[in-house]
């Protein structure tokens, strides 16, 4: 019958499918979330935002790479099947086949390029994040509690990279990974003038912007649960680069990776001090925030 000698050929097919089921079943391999033993909530470490994104670029770069092949193969060895099985050839059809896996081929390569870039942007991404939250961590109980930082505060705009807490004030830092080409020299800094970084290679704005943004909305929530105002610095760190000029304004700077510890860490910048109160009321607050018993409203 003619409808056999398409049928007859999935036989050939049936242990690729097979594969591609438990390739498919084995992506959670890739998962790399920890759990507490305690009470079994998911541990909230720096750079989590960035972590969970890389896990799912490398479950698509392993889907693509092991399932891409098998996919490409199907329309040939389905062809090989049908070319065994039949009595007539038919060389268009051949053709088809192989043009169809030809094309697979391409898309997948695509495919994969792009998520390996996308993995390497990542990489940088959370190798800045865990320099920043490594630089910080001197700060983290310094004079008797009087400082403290906390690390990967979700938020409903995104993740706030560290909320560090100071006798002075309360600061949000926002890290920023920005490569630096091979002809841009080790010494040449990041100027800020206004409300835009300028780089030796390009000139940008958004991360102020997003730092901008970010501590407004964490000042109104801070208000709204403490019952009164409180002043939020936002900072946009660069871990890679040394910004000359950092004061974006009167409520955001930009730092270098070595200026953050000796800024935030400065008691003298500012005549500002928070009263015993404030600095307890905002502690117990953000200890609550990291641990996830906080959830601010989108608006």
């Amino acid at each position: 019958m003619y409808g056999l000698d398409f049928l007859l050929p999935l036989m050939f097919i049936a242990p690729m499918l097979a594969t591609m089921v438990v390739v498919f079943s084995l992506r959670h391999l890739f998962y790399h979330r920890f759990f507490s033993p305690i009470n079994g909530r998911a541990l909230n470490e720096p750079g989590q935002s960035l972590r969970k994104r890389l896990d799912d670029a490398l479950i698509r770069l392993y889907l693509e790479a092991s399932l891409g092949p098998l996919v490409a193969l199907t329309p040939i060895v389905f062809g090989m099947g049908r070319m065994v099985i039949t009595d007539r050839q038919n060389w268009l059809e051949w053709a088809i086949y192989g043009f169809v896996s030809t094309l697979i081929v391409f898309v997948l390569g695509g495919m994969i390029l792009a998520t390996y870039q996308r993995i390497h942007r990542l990489k940088l991404g959370l190798a800045c994040e865990l320099s920043v939250a490594d630089i910080l961590r001197p700060l983290d109980g310094k004079g008797d509690g009087g400082f403290a930082v906390f690390n990967n505060l979700p938020t409903p705009q995104g993740s706030i990279s560290a909320v560090v807490l100071t006798p002075a004030g309360v600061y949000s830092v926002v890290t920023k990974a920005r490569t630096r080409p091979p002809h841009i020299d080790l010494g040449q800094p990041v100027v800020v003038e206004k409300e835009q970084l300028h780089f030796p290679h390009m000139r940008e704005h958004q991360p102020i912007r997003e730092a901008r943004s970010m501590c407004r909305w964490l000042s109104q929530q801070l208000e709204v649960s403490l019952g009164e105002p409180i002043g939020v610095t936002g900072v946009v760190a660069l871990p890679a680069w040394h910004v000359q000029g950092g004061q974006a304004g009167p409520d955001v700077r930009v730092l270098g990776g070595h200026q953050l510890l000796d800024v935030l860490g400065d008691l003298g910048a500012t005549k500002h001090r928070l009263s015993e109160t404030q600095h307890k009321a905002l502690h117990t607050l953000l200890t609550r925030w990291t641990a996830g018993n906080v959830h601010f409203p989108s608006k």
